[in-house]
């Protein structure tokens, strides 16, 4: 049988690798020196979902290459392991390297062991290397605002001055913890008698936990050695020295701390009370420190008694004494110094305080009670708690106190251990610390995660309403407003028992201790039996009643990945939140909801059509209340059935979706149950066929359809659908319902309004056989072989066709009820006969059904315009639902190896399912038949019950079942899943899942790619088990590649453990897209292409948009949105869809200058539907309003002698340069040697002398060019021999690779790269006499200067200055310069911002880092540092940085003396990259240490900090959620010496924190007067990601003063289009267009009035005049025609005006005059 030939076949292989290799004995010495696991979470402590990333530092100290294999994953206590994986590293001799390993998310909140192990190999020799373990959790993370704010923790981190606060500030929030006990003790704040002060940084500390929303009670204490020696205060000069501090402390920290604690535990006699005072000096001392606080800040809330344990008679004494009086509230540390929490005592106890207070309170209430320590030790002792003790004991606690009002405050005793596991008092910590550190956590215990579940369930957002008990077992009744639900805490004080409650609700969840959803639970009555014991249990649903019942619970368990949706559109499942409401905002009730392979499917339901909304909206959050991103939604309509994705759609960033239905239009919805004859199907589209007599109207079971009956007429009949137009493009959707007697054949075809010649020539209306049927089989087409599995008589069967008539093929797809029987993609749309493709079909006129011979039936039929390309199909589903061992064949299951009985499988319904499952007998087959696939990619699933046994599933091409190979999927055995890894045909753990629970499989085979992807999820809950693997290869397990999809093999392997499968789906996943490529083009206000989008022409005629895609030309455009990228304000557009099917956007005015746009198309107006990932968003930013004065295009040309027509000529030195094309674009050819230098030069028509004018250029050089860029005026300029000569001013100069601007004293740019192209732009301003220079690459800025002298330089000193503009001259010198276009512009609006360096890392390799300005310090390689990758959730590459403590440097065109604005966005990954901007080379040993200021970056869990110099510490300003990504600016002046930090949300600009100014400083206190290098460094165990770096010249001073606008008559052409140049070019009655440029920069609108006047001999004969307004800032050209007189053959003269009005008659310009 096939298992043993399974275990021959691994056995063999291991015997061979023993052979190849030589094994180390155990005491070999490891090669390869580890470190410790170092997470990059705080606390180890993961969020569910977010994948565990860690890394070890290794070092090879062998003098040998070494190759190691880690093998790494994590254990539970509920499964020996749940994931290993490898990974393969090489080591050269003596290398360290940082490893950076990943594990999917376990999603289930608990601890987990991780552990590396690894076999090292080298020459031959194989060892097994150095192990190391560690811990992490996966633990709720309560969202900022959720938290429970009567729940603190103690921490020592500010008064022992030990710890992180970064780690603390984050972990304690969320965990849902609001208040942070901690303080800073008198003898540190009064360390000179008399003098109080708080070091800045303490008070920072402080700051830094307010800034987080916690709140902070404040123990004031201890002794003071200047006062009473040290012991608690008692003399009166030690009470008012205490009193002060307690002042001070008060008002230094107002605004920020206002809760303090008068001393601690002053009733233990010891350290807090080492003299023994009496209770009446604590009531002495609290007077004064109360008086003296409320001095100072009277809204403070002072706690007094602060009492160890509960002594009723000591705090009878202190209430006796007067210090009830001063005391807002009083604190008790009821902790049990024994190892078992009696919860009966802690009430009775706090009680008695209580009790006491009432005799001091008289008439009024009593003041509240605070528990500042409570808790539960876990050190290695006799008293010591267990760890899950500990957990359960603080819940139970906490209910208790809740429960019975003991305390409106409960505040944990502590958050971190301290050190000794022996030592009671080190132990308290709800987190570990780690070995070498105090207080600093290195993992959770059970109790953090206890303490997160518990605030998350009833924490924040909850009320109490009630408490049933039995005995001591107690359920709690908390109502949750967030969740709308109630929660039930069951737990006992020890014991078990079983309890039954009435709740008043159908349909409970249960959650653990944790917060793991366990199982949900449905009962008619209401009523639910629990098993109440010490581990804390939480049950919500919505209770309409809470009492203990004697009454019977019929409750049963039920899958919580299903739900319905409520009246709010809300519905719960897997770990989800889901709300779903209609394009309109109205909740959808009733909606399916199913969480499947980590997708949502959503089925409306058929009170809500899909044809009767727009779309819906889908917010998915998790349980946590966190939005619930990139969740993949599938929409299904009710009408449709399952098989069919409607509309799909991925959340964005805040969890939400808009999912679009404007998908389809309706041709026709035919069903026939509308008719009561077929003489009134006759009347409405439907015809006789061109063969066969008229079909018949029957009924059955109250339903309509067509009978086609042979067997009744003796004739062959046939019965079309006649479209209303004929449909020649696009995709139309054909869906028709058919049954067929087992004697039918015929044919459904879709026919074309032409005529095809037959196979005798004759011209008949033939159609495409999209199915034809015959003898109980189903094929398409009838060549090709394309067949389906046989049909079943008298069954319904729906055929759906998607005729793709742009394409010329189709897609068809069969159903049986809910089961796909088969499929086919891509089939052409051929019309054939049985032997000969006769033609092709070019459009649909109709729907043809023909009946042969039989009896064919047609009960609907549908006709569609899809408007949307939804790429997946399903080509097999089967739910084992209606098979029997009859007609098992016609679903393709069969036994391979006889007869398929109940001795081989049983087609039943567990008892614990819905539906029925295939239960298949030990050791036996079955093998299941699909339609054939090859190419593509396709996504097969199926469920299993996880059992002792084990399901063998493989997939091959032939169907042998024998032992001739498959490929192996995986499959589950005792608890664990496997895959195997055919690429070493080695079988591997995928997961672990726990017996008698069933698993969804999910495997990608992506035949294009050669690629298998494996995952796991549980059914039940739609919880990923265990990681996903990706396998290289489709090899079956004889090695051969698998060449096509055909059959699935099932195997079941033992009998001791019912064997259930069931859904088995095939889908072809083949067209599934991410967000569409768009092509964006930017064309200025008179039509000229903008080809360099660095300096964006403000003045936009329109923004064209192209894609592949089809546009829905009739959806909904108008949601295209242009939006200013910081404020989200749109701009006034009109879009439309063009001739050319691509999206164009018309800004209605100019946009505004030197601002940034986002331009963003929503992923439905395109018909890339299916996974879509979003909305397609392109970013630019404006410069300034530019009027086109030469746009010079090269490819207007079509030889070099065109060019010197138009403006081009030969310059003064060199020859002729040639015209050259490439990839479709003209340039101009300068090659030239030393003795031969060619130079071209273009001529203005009349010179530049005033205003701003920019001229941009785009050119590329060989490797050995030399040459310049040279801007020439209308003068001479003697030479440094005296020599008058047309010289100019340098703008570039360029030899072998260097550029730089100018000859004397030149701005040197970074080396070019040879044979890229590069944008040269100057700013020519004649007010200053100067210009900037910038030069770009591929969207890179590599360089730019500013105010460089308007100066004619040779190499050693000044000739002369430039007054004018005349030419453009480029010349070169040796090897080649090749010149682009050229456009030279003037200025008319605009700022002098200048983009000095940007870098996108999309073009840029290891061999052209240098010259964007990257490399690396100290001596490393950036290869070994960097690499220039695409993450997998970002769309573009970014630096990636994966090296630990290394330094790489940008560097880029020095800046200084003005303002600068300095920005990058990096992803939030928990782990550090310093950023530094520096002013010398880290390089320069001398000065590497001054001038270096460093720059905001991102910490643990998200933390934004910006670096004190005075505090030498970082500081948090903000945070930002994990994974996302953030934009880091900084404003420099050096004018102020000021520099200006802030941070925002790099995709939905929105701030993060605040904004922060510090003094322009290095770190050594110097104020910093130049920098040109921005540094990095990396100090995160896993890789680091940058992108976007940019450094911008910020002016507030406009380049134009005031804004210039023009109006400008450009001429006059006549109907052919020739331009007119003088009065022959003019005949009567025809028409004169006028063209006139206008550019109105300024607020108000403008009337303009165009005069054409017809002179004869100097008279005016006659006039026409045309008025128009022109908006405030338009920009455009604007076409006026003119008819011209009858009499024109008398008119000598014609001359075209623009005016301003009738009125005032001023001209705005030259007239048009025609002669």
């Amino acid at each position: 049988m096939k298992i043993f030939h399974r275990i021959v076949s691994v056995l063999l292989l291991t015997a061979i690798m023993v052979a190849n290799n030589v094994f180390a004995d155990s005491a070999a010495v490891s090669y390869v020196e580890t470190s410790n696991i170092t997470f990059n979470r705080a606390g180890h402590i993961y969020p569910i979902s977010e994948k565990i990333v860690f890394s070890l530092t290794e070092k090879n100290v062998s003098d040998s290459a070494v190759n190691v294999i880690y093998t790494y994953g994590y254990t539970t206590e509920a499964a020996e392991n749940s994931s290993f994986y490898e990974k393969k590293i090489s080591f050269a001799a003596n290398e360290e390297k940082k490893i950076v390993f990943e594990l999917e998310n376990p999603n289930i909140y608990g601890i987990y062991k991780l552990k590396v192990s690894k076999n090292e190999e080298s020459n031959g020799i194989t060892t097994e290397g150095q192990a190391v373990e560690d811990e992490f959790s996966v633990c709720i993370y309560v969202q900022m605002g959720d938290e429970n704010p009567d729940y603190g923790i103690c921490q020592h981190v500010i008064e022992h001055n030990e710890g992180s606060m970064d780690v603390n500030n984050s972990l304690v929030p969320s965990a849902g913890i609001k208040i942070i006990r901690d303080g800073y003790r008198w003898e540190f704040v009064e360390k000179e008698k008399g003098v109080l002060k708080f070091e800045p940084e303490i008070k920072e500390k402080f700051r830094a936990i307010h800034s987080e929303g916690i709140k902070i009670l404040y123990t004031l204490g201890l002794g003071n050695p200047f006062y009473d020696n040290g012991a608690a205060p008692k003399s009166p000069e030690a009470v008012e020295g205490y009193a002060r501090y307690c002042a001070f402390v008060a008002e230094e920290l107002k605004g920020v701390v206002d809760c303090f604690e008068i001393w601690n535990e002053y009733n233990y006699n010891g350290s807090f009370n080492p003299t023994e005072e009496p209770p009446e000096t604590y009531a002495n001392m609290l007077k004064a420190a109360y008086t003296a606080i409320k001095d100072v800040n009277p809204e403070a809330t002072v706690v007094g008694l602060s009492m160890g344990g509960v002594q009723p008679s000591w705090a009878k004494r202190v209430f006796d004494a007067g210090g009830y009086d001063y005391l807002d509230a009083v604190s008790l540390h009821p902790y049990e110094y024994t190892n078992v929490f009696d919860e009966e005592k802690l009430i009775n106890s706090i009680n008695s305080i209580k009790d006491l207070m009432k005799e001091h309170s008289g008439e009024n209430s009593i003041k509240p009670i605070w528990i500042t320590e409570i808790g539960f030790s876990t050190y290695n002792g006799n008293t010591g708690f267990s760890e899950n003790a500990q957990a359960k004991n603080t819940v139970l606690s906490y209910a208790v106190t809740k429960a019975y009002d003991l305390a409106d405050k409960y505040i944990q005793y502590q958050l971190c251990d301290r050190d000794d596991l022996t030592n009671k008092e080190s132990c308290w910590g709800i987190l570990r610390k780690t070995k070498s550190q105090k207080y600093v956590s290195s993992g959770a215990k059970p109790c953090y995660l206890a303490v997160a579940a518990l605030n998350s369930f009833i924490g924040g957002n909850t009320e109490y309403k009630g408490i049933v008990t039995s005995g001591r077992y107690y359920a709690f009744n908390f109502y949750n407003s967030k969740r709308n639900k109630n929660v039930m805490l069951i737990q006992s004080y020890q014991g078990e028992k079983n309890v039954k409650y009435n709740l008043g609700c159908n349909t409970v969840d249960v959650y653990d201790m944790y917060g793991n959803k366990t199982k949900r639970l449905y009962s008619d009555n209401g009523i639910y039996e629990f098993c109440v014991d010490e581990i804390p249990q939480y049950v919500i649903g919505e209770f309409s009643s809470f009492a203990e019942t004697s009454s019977a619970s019929n409750a049963i368990q039920i899958p919580y990945s299903k739900a319905n949706t409520n009246q709010n559109g809300n519905g719960n499942v897997g770990n989800y939140n889901i709300t779903i409401t209609d394009n309109n905002s109205t909740p959808i009730e009733n909606a399916e909801l199913k969480l499947y392979c980590g997708r949502l499917y959503v089925t409306l339901p058929n009170s809500v059509p899909a044809e009767s909304i727009n779309g819906i909206n889908v917010k998915a959050e998790t349980e946590e209340f966190k939005p619930a991103d990139n969740t993949n939604i599938v929409i299904y309509d009710a009408n449709n059935g399952k098989n069919r994705a409607y509309a799909t759609g991925v959340t964005a960033e805040e969890g939400k979706a808009y999912i679009s239905f404007d998908r389809t239009t309706q041709i026709c919805n035919e069903s026939l149950d509308r008719y009561k004859s077929v003489d009134e199907m006759y009347q409405n589209g439907w015809q006789t066929g061109e063969w066969g007599i008229a079909a018949t109207l029957e009924s059955e079971n109250g339903k309509n359809y067509a009978e086609l009956s042979n067997e009744k007429t003796g004739n062959e009949i046939s019965l079309k659908y006649k479209l209303p137009q004929n449909e020649d493009s696009g995709i139309i959707r054909i869906t028709s319902r058919v049954r067929f007697s087992s004697d039918a054949s015929g044919a459904i075809e879709a026919v074309s309004d032409t005529l095809t010649a037959n196979s005798n020539g004759v011209q008949e209306p033939l159609g495409v056989n999209i199915l034809t049927f015959t003898n109980g089989r189903f094929q398409t087409l009838l060549t090709g072989n394309r067949k389906f599995l046989s049909f079943d008589l008298s069954e319904w069967y729906d055929i759906t066709a998607n005729l793709k008539l742009n394409s010329k093929t189709f897609d068809i797809q069969i159903e049986n009820g809910e089961n796909v029987i088969g499929a086919y993609h891509d089939i052409p749309l051929e019309i054939q006969d049985n032997t000969n493709i006769l033609g092709m079909a070019d459009s649909l006129s109709c729907v043809r059904f023909r009946c042969r011979n039989g009896k064919t039936d047609v009960a609907a039929l549908k006709i569609e315009r899809v408007l949307s390309n939804v790429k997946s199909m399903v080509m097999t589903y089967e739910n084992f639902d209606d098979i029997t061992y009859e007609n098992a064949k016609n679903h393709g299951v069969i036994n391979p190896f006889g007869t398929l009985d109940e001795k081989i499988a049983l087609f039943v319904k567990p008892d614990d399912r819905s539906s029925r499952a295939v239960c298949l007998n030990g050791d036996k087959h079955i093998r299941k038949e699909f339609t054939e696939v090859s190419k593509g990619r396709y996504r097969l699933s199926y469920t299993v019950l996880s059992g002792n046994g084990r399901f063998f599933v493989e997939v091959n091409d032939d169907g042998n079942c024998s032992s001739d190979g498959g490929l192996i999927l995986p499959y589950a055995e005792k608890g664990k899943l496997y895959y195997t890894d055919s690429s070493t045909n080695t079988v591997k753990v995928l997961g672990s899942a726990e017996t008698g629970v069933y698993v969804t499989f999910e495997c990608i085979l992506d035949f294009d790619n050669k690629k298998t992807v494996f995952s796991a999820w549980e059914t039940d809950t739609g919880r990923r088990l265990g990681g996903e693997v990706t396998v290289d290869g489709l090899n079956e397990d004889k090695g051969k590649e698998l060449s096509a999809l055909k059959y699935l093999h099932i195997l079941k392997w033992y009998d001791s453990y019912p064997g259930y499968f069931d859904d088995l789906k095939l889908e072809y996943i083949g067209g599934e897209s991410t967000v569409p490529d768009y092509n964006v083009t930017f064309i200025d206000y008179k039509g000229n292409e903008v080809d360099n989008t660095e300096n964006i022409n403000s003045a936009l005629r329109k923004i064209i948009i192209d894609t592949d895609n089809c546009v829905d030309a009739d959806g909904d455009i108008d949601s295209i949105g242009l939006l200013k990228t910081n404020s989200s304000e749109p701009v006034d557009t009109e879009c439309s869809i063009d001739e050319l099917n691509r999206i164009v956007v018309m800004p209605k005015a100019m946009l505004e200058t030197d601002t940034e746009y986002i331009l963003v198309i929503p992923n439905h107006t395109t018909d890339e539907n299916s996974g879509s990932n979003g909305n397609f968003e392109f970013r630019f930013k404006t410069g300034a309003v530019l009027q086109n004065v030469v746009n010079e295009n090269l490819n207007k040309y079509s030889k070099i002698d065109e060019m010197y027509q138009n403006g081009w000529k030969t310059g003064e030195w060199g020859g002729k340069a040639i015209l050259n094309t490439e990839s479709g674009k003209c340039y101009a050819e300068l090659k030239g040697t030393t003795d031969n230098p060619i130079s071209l030069k273009y001529s203005l028509a009349q010179p530049e002398d005033s205003g701003c004018v920019r001229i941009e250029s785009r050119v590329r050089f060989s490797s050995d060019a030399s040459g310049f860029i040279e801007l020439v005026p209308d003068t001479l300029t003697a030479d440094a021999n005296g020599v008058q000569s047309p010289l100019g001013v340098t703008l570039l100069t360029y030899s072998r690779e260097t550029m730089q601007s100018q000859l004397m004293d030149g701005c040197k740019f970074l080396n070019y790269i040879p044979d890229e192209w590069y944008h040269v732009t100057a700013t020519l301003n004649f007010d200053t006499k100067s210009y900037d220079i910038q030069i770009t690459n591929n969207g890179n800025v590599i360089g730019a200067y500013r105010k460089v002298p308007f100066e004619i330089r040779d190499y050693t000193k000044v000739l002369g200055a430039a007054e004018n503009l005349a030419v453009i001259r480029y010349r070169c010198c040796d090897g080649e310069m090749d010149v682009g276009d050229l456009k030279i512009e003037r200025v008319l609006k605009g700022s002098s911002n200048i983009t000095v360096s940007s870098e996108n890392f999309n073009d840029i390799t290891f061999n052209t880092a240098r010259n964007h300005g990257i490399s690396a310090s100290f001596g490393d390689t950036l290869e070994s540092l960097i690499s220039f990758d695409k993450p997998n959730d970002y769309s573009s590459a970014v630096l990636n940085f994966n090296a630990y403590d290394k330094h790489i440097v940008k560097e880029f065109a020095p800046i200084s003396n003005e303002s600068y604005r300095i920005s990058y966005k990096e992803k939030i990954t928990g782990q550090r990259m310093f950023a530094e901007l520096r002013k010398n080379s880290m390089n320069d040993n001398s000065k590497r240490d001054n001038g270096n200021i460093i720059l905001p970056y991102s910490g643990v869990n998200g933390n934004l900090y910006y670096y004190d110099n005075d505090l030498k510490e970082g500081k948090k300003f903000g945070a930002a959620a994990m994974n996302s990504w953030v934009e880091f600016v900084c404003d420099i002046d050096f004018r102020t010496g000021t520099i200006t930090y802030s941070a925002k949300d790099a995709s939905s600009g929105a701030a993060i924190g605040g904004t922060v100014t510090k003094p322009l400083s290095d770190t050594n206190g110097d104020t910093l007067d130049m920098a040109r290098y921005f540094h990095l460094s990396s100090w995160g165990s896993a890789t680091l990601y940058l992108d976007d770096f940019r450094v911008e010249y910020v002016s507030e001073h406009p380049l134009v003063t005031p804004a210039k606008w023009v109006v400008e008559l450009e001429g006059a052409t006549v109907n052919d289009g020739k331009t007119v140049k003088s009065i022959a070019d003019l005949k009567e009655c025809e028409n004169i267009t006028v063209n006139t440029e206008i550019l109105n920069t300024e607020d108000s609108g403008k009337e303009l009035l165009w005069f054409v006047a017809y002179y004869k001999n100097g008279v005016c004969k006659t006039v026409d005049s045309r008025k128009e307004s022109v908006s405030a800032g338009v920009g455009t050209m604007l076409v006026r025609d003119f008819n011209l007189p009858n009499d024109i053959g008398y008119i000598d003269t014609v001359k075209i005006m623009l005016w301003n009005n009738t009125d005032k008659m001023v001209c705005y310009c030259e007239p048009i005059t025609v002669n």
